[in-house]
């Protein structure tokens, strides 16, 4: 056995990913297969020195002692053994050569799901298992780890496996392996666990794209790892009694046979194209960091367009007298100030949290209530109202269900993390030059002439642009939905549909306009998404890719009225999040399996 960092990935090698909630037992089941394919017997196994890959604690029972003795085995800077934390630290291979058949085996250990640290963590962890395929080609085998008794807290099991199957392409749903792990206690059945997974299975197939994840008899493989914590436990004195020991036999050898029929069954499967998964993951969070302003922008737009209208209205039906003239002058309007803060902050957008005030022709939201000043969650969970990482927050309470505000009282589901505020601001532009030659009448008419017509060209270009952006927006939202195996929000309708809301709700004194123009980019908006549903193309004719995406979101940067200040939030976002930690890689080559072990294990 040896450490070796510069192995490169080759078509001789199957590549498998580990992954799972925080202490589902992966550097466990690792250590576990490194002595199952040495021998298939377990009192043969007594005999020999435990093979120890990575650092464990366990705890056993010394039937000496007639009490319960803790051993911590081994240490590495990957591992953290506190207890209460999770371990893995970081991405680490193993390497196990098949002997014969110029194969290697390489086991892709990552940090778990649902990580003590929190979801700001969970986003780091999955920055560094992308960082590490994405010097891959091809993945075997996405082996989702699981408990047989995980049927308690389904809100964070659901959280965790989408979470994992949100960062894979749809084309890896073939790949994906379940591994139940500690499955003596149900028989060496998936247990509870399996009901709630083959439920949420489904759902995620009635979800755009409609992804159908094989899961059965032959993709669902069942052991236990307690008898190699016995074995562990005999090398460092531990006394164990018969009755366990007896078990262990048996415990091994159901082990030994389902590590047998894991390894084939993987060995079979076509490999999946990691970088259509690194890609699609680039452009994910290329597309949440635009979902908002282009909400905020739409929005902006939108009033401006009903502004400039009244204006024209007003124009046309004024006296043309000097002092009617002087004060349709100014071309009102409204622009957003841009207040970055200077940590996330999470916010309650419940009716009761919030204030609402006029500015202009506009009711604003104003998010009053600041439960968490200093919210360190994840890049992924900002702007979506009632996020499932939101249940991990320190100010959120864990009882009852689902998890309410210790600040507000209200439920996860009303809260959203924030990195800026918007304040609207008016403004009006006037002509100097028209000011200062107010004495001539008829020059002062033709200003307002000018004016007018200057209003009805910046109307149709602001009419334009809005089209343009709703076609962006739509485009997102169809991406978004089919190309990752769990469908992600639609943010941009959201953030829309939200305002909405807030408008109705002033009862009589909401803004009509405000509600017909967001109504109407709702409805174009999912008249937009029909299209491309249908014909996976709007009006440019061109499918919807990675490549499209980064082609429009230019285009967006150079529009001449609301491209700087999409560019101005993009930017404010980007400065706001925080930077991920370098992953940590390493690489351990154990010892072959040998070709024994594929007809003696199933004996």
């Amino acid at each position: 056995m040896f450490d070796n960092s510069e192995i490169e990935d080759s078509p001789n090698t199957i590549n498998i990913l580990l992954m799972g909630e925080t202490g589902v037992g992966k550097s466990t089941f690792i250590n576990s297969f490194a002595n199952y394919i040495r021998t298939s017997n377990f009192e043969e196994a007594k005999k020999m020195k435990t093979l120890m890959l990575i650092p464990t604690r366990i705890t056993v029972y010394d039937a000496s002692s007639m009490e319960d003795r803790s051993l911590t085995i081994g240490s590495d800077k990957n591992e953290k053994q506190d207890v209460g934390s999770s371990a893995t630290q970081g991405v680490k291979t193993y390497l196990f050569p098949l002997e014969g058949e110029n194969l290697l085996l390489r086991f892709i250990d990552t940090p778990g799901i649902g990580d003590t640290a929190g979801p700001d963590k969970d986003d780091q962890n999955c920055e560094g298992i992308l960082s590490y395929l994405s010097q891959l080609n091809k993945i075997n085998a996405i082996c989702l780890l699981m408990k047989p008794t995980n049927d308690r807290n389904t809100v964070l099991f659901s959280y965790c496996v989408r979470r994992l199957l949100s960062q894979l392409h749809k084309s890896a749903c073939d790949n994906v392996v379940f591994l139940f792990t500690n499955t003596k206690g149900s028989d060496y059945r998936p247990g509870a666990t399996f009901t709630i997974l083959k439920s949420l299975v489904e759902e995620i197939a009635t979800e755009p794209p409609f992804v159908k994840i094989p899961i059965n008899n032959t993709n669902v493989f069942c052991l236990d790892n307690e008898s190699f914590k016995h074995l562990l436990a005999l090398d460092y004195g531990v006394e164990v009694n018969a009755r366990t020991l007896e078990s262990c036999k048996t415990s091994w050898q159901i082990s030994c046979e389902e590590i047998l029929r894991f390894i084939i069954y993987v060995k079979n499967l076509p490999a999946h194209n990691v970088k259509q998964t690194i890609s699609v993951n680039e452009t994910r969070e290329f597309i949440l960091k635009l979902s908002k302003p282009l909400s905020d922008i739409c929005q902006l737009l939108q009033e401006n367009i009903i502004t400039l209208k009244t204006k024209e209205e007003e124009s046309a039906r004024a006296n043309q007298t000097i002092d009617e003239l002087k004060r349709h002058l100014y071309k009102p309007g409204v622009d957003l100030k841009i207040i970055t803060l200077d940590y996330p902050a999470t916010v309650c957008t419940n009716f009761s949290c919030v204030d609402t005030i006029k500015v202009g022709r506009s009711i604003k939201i104003v998010y009053k209530t600041r439960c968490h000043e200093r919210c360190l969650l994840g890049v992924v969970t900002y702007d979506v109202i009632g996020h499932w990482s939101l249940i991990t927050c320190s100010e959120m309470s864990k009882f009852p269900i689902p998890p309410s505000c210790k600040h507000c009282r209200c439920s996860y589901k009303d809260h959203m993390t924030i990195f800026y505020d918007t304040r609207v601001v008016e403004k009006q532009m006037i002509d100097e030059e028209v000011e200062s030659e107010l004495h001539n009448e008829e020059r002062q008419r033709q200003k307002i002439r000018a004016l007018v017509e200057a209003v009805k060209v910046e109307k149709r270009e602001l009419e334009r642009e809005l089209d343009y952006i709703s076609q962006c927006a739509a485009k997102f939202a169809y991406f978004l939905q089919n190309n990752a195996i769990t469908s992600s929000y639609d943010n941009f309708k959201e953030y829309v549909y939200l305002s909405l809301q807030r408008q109705k709700s002033l009862g009589d004194k909401a803004n009509l306009d405000v509600v017909a123009s967001l109504t109407e980019i709702l409805a174009k908006h999912d008249n937009l998404l029909a299209i491309l549903k249908e014909k996976r193309s709007l009006v440019d004719g061109r499918e919807v890719t990675e490549e499209s995406i980064y082609r429009d979101a230019e285009s967006l940067f150079n529009l001449k009225h609301a491209g700087p200040k999409v560019k101005e939030i993009f930017d404010a976002r980007a400065a706001c999040a925080k930077k991920g930690v370098k992953a940590h890689f390493k690489t351990i080559v154990s010892e072959k399996i040998p070709k024994w072990f594929f007809g003696r294990a199933s004996e």
